[in-house]
């Protein structure tokens, strides 16, 4: 996305800050107020459903979710923020979930609105199409870093900002738990940049619920070192909808017993026989209940093309929105219940990493993406570059056939790929999918001895005519001097430098539109066997 003439708006953010929300903040597995008192989530996802992608083959590799080929970013559009406040407010509610948040738009207007009304806000980090963990070939790279901490800084002004979620239902079988790995390697360099900018905002996680493997995802996910530790996560869960009694909730409420880190329904409200009584929201928001949980998100405030939404069809996004029998039901619900003040004096215990056929991935995780380094080795250790205006879909089909002609003449692309099972990354993994693409055509251009058609590719190459063959060993040796594996990011401009392949979706609901295009779209994950030889490289697209 060019991103020219936007970028004024951060000093105006931080001058147009109301504060009268309280931040909430964590203590072991509850949330606390400052005050000491206990936080509850009662809650609703707000994010309006906009065009939805066909499905197609292409879709259908990326996990089987039908892809959005835009988004609208709800917290863009204040004149629908301020007429929303008051529904919200009918219902009860002190916090909203969003799933695609434009980190160069200005939010000030939608934050202070919520932030006046006592309403806190869960944030969703990823973007459709590009700007996500895919779950079908993951990576965690500097492209998605760079989207993730402008989100953050834009966001990061407004006290009632609860928590950012790193990815939504990115895993979704125990076959695909390998991108477990890359979701928890997210989680520390995001903790680690909030940490550096002195916040208690949360890490989360928001998973899909499937029986067999999310118990040890979500242990997986609060395992290890507390830097690598999610703060909390979330569930969507539609077990249990109309329910009277704690019962459909016993095995749930068995796998997260003793739960280290806060856990909450980051989704629940399934129809039930054409309508939904929400007589579960005295369960969820139950004493029983609220010993291991801390509430829940009900799904979904706008319309949903599923039925699920609380609101009529917007035609116009700013004009007049009508409520239906569901929402009543809902703020009936959530209005009866009073939410207890006292935290539980119980604790969780930290889980072992799971390391079974339900959970794939190493604790050995991706290191930090480094856009020092990669932008270093373009500008003086490669030798062949893609033209900079490649679109996505271009970068990743050439990715593929650049990767088969590579290792054709012995090379390998095992210093792009990633292996999350076996916590093998190479070396140039967290690089911008374009830049890794500059890689392999170099690698290539290279080992032809630099012949005149090897930096071609079919007019999307061109030579990089700084870089010399006397000095390119010591030009990549000195773009890694002094890296380490893990840092503490830092405030990365997006690149100029576009190009991505499609990645995964990045909400279940499918939450897009028509008036946002994804900021520099990541992602390019390289799934390959990184001892399987030159040829060890798959590529989904």
């Amino acid at each position: 996305m060019r991103v020219a003439g936007t970028l004024v708006l951060g000093a105006g953010l931080l001058t147009a800050v109301v504060a009268d929300v309280t931040p909430v903040s964590r203590n072991g597995r509850y949330l606390v107020n400052s005050d000491g008192s206990r936080f509850v989530i009662q809650g609703i996802a707000y994010q309006p459903q906009g065009n939805i992608a066909a499905q197609t083959e292409e879709n259908q590799a990326h996990g089987g979710f039908p892809e959005p080929d835009s988004y609208v970013d709800p917290l863009a559009n204040p004149t629908a923020c301020q007429r929303d406040v008051t529904n919200l407010q009918t219902l009860g509610v002190n916090t909203i979930r969003v799933y695609n948040v434009n980190g160069y738009q200005d939010h000030s207007g939608c934050m202070n609105a919520f932030n006046q009304a006592n309403i806190h806000v869960i944030a969703d980090l990823a973007l459709p199409q590009n700007g996500s963990i895919n779950r079908a070939s993951p990576s965690w790279d500097v492209s998605l870093l760079a989207e993730y901490t402008q989100t953050i800084d834009n966001l990061l002004p407004y006290s009632n900002l609860l928590a950012v979620n790193i990815a939504n239902e990115v895993v979704t079988s125990a076959n695909n738990t390998v991108t477990s790995a890359f979701v928890k390697a997210a989680a520390r360099d995001v903790k680690s940049y909030l940490n550096s900018k002195s916040s208690n905002v949360l890490v989360g996680y928001s998973s899909a619920d499937g029986a067999g493997w999310r118990t040890e995802l979500a242990n997986y996910l609060a395992c290890g070192d507390e830097s690598t530790q999610i703060d909390i996560f979330g569930l969507n869960s539609y077990s249990g909808c109309g329910a009277s009694s704690i019962s459909p909730y016993n095995n749930l409420n068995s796998d997260f017993e003793t739960y280290p880190v806060v856990a909450y329904f980051s989704e629940f409200g399934c129809l039930d026989s054409g309508s939904r009584t929400w007589s579960e929201v005295e369960v969820i928001l139950g004493t029983e209940m609220l010993s291991i949980w801390s509430g829940g998100l009900a799904f979904e405030y706008f319309f949903d093309s599923q039925g699920l939404g609380l609101t009529a069809n917007l035609t116009d996004r700013d004009g007049p929105i009508t409520t239906n029998a569901d929402f009543t039901r809902l703020a009936n619900e959530y209005n009866r219940v009073t939410l207890p003040t006292a935290v539980p004096s119980t604790t969780g215990q930290t889980p072992a990493c799971p390391s079974n056929s339900n959970q794939l991935s190493s604790t050995n995780l991706p290191r930090t993406p480094n856009s020092q380094q990669c932008t270093c080795l373009v500008n003086t250790a490669w030798s062949c570059l893609p033209k900079p205006d490649l679109a996505p879909a271009v970068v990743g089909d050439q990715l593929n056939q650049a990767c088969t002609v590579l290792g054709s003449a012995g090379g390998s692309c095992d210093a792009i790929a990633s292996d999350g099972a076996a916590g093998k990354y190479g070396e140039f993994s967290g690089c911008a999918p374009i830049d890794k693409l500059a890689y392999v055509y170099s690698t290539y251009y290279d080992l032809t001895n630099r012949a005149s058609t090897s930096c071609d590719f079919g007019g999307n190459a061109t030579v990089n005519t700084n870089v010399q063959a006397s000095n390119q060993a010591s030009a990549t040796a000195a773009c890694a001097d002094g890296q380490q594996a893990t840092f503490t990011p830092s405030s990365v401009s997006t690149s100029t430098r576009t190009g991505g392949a499609d990645s995964g979706d990045s909400s279940d609901n499918n939450s897009s539109g028509n008036s946002v295009t994804v900021p520099l779209g990541p992602l390019f994950g390289l799934v390959a066997s990184l001892t399987a030889g030159a040829l060890g490289f798959v590529a989904i697209l």
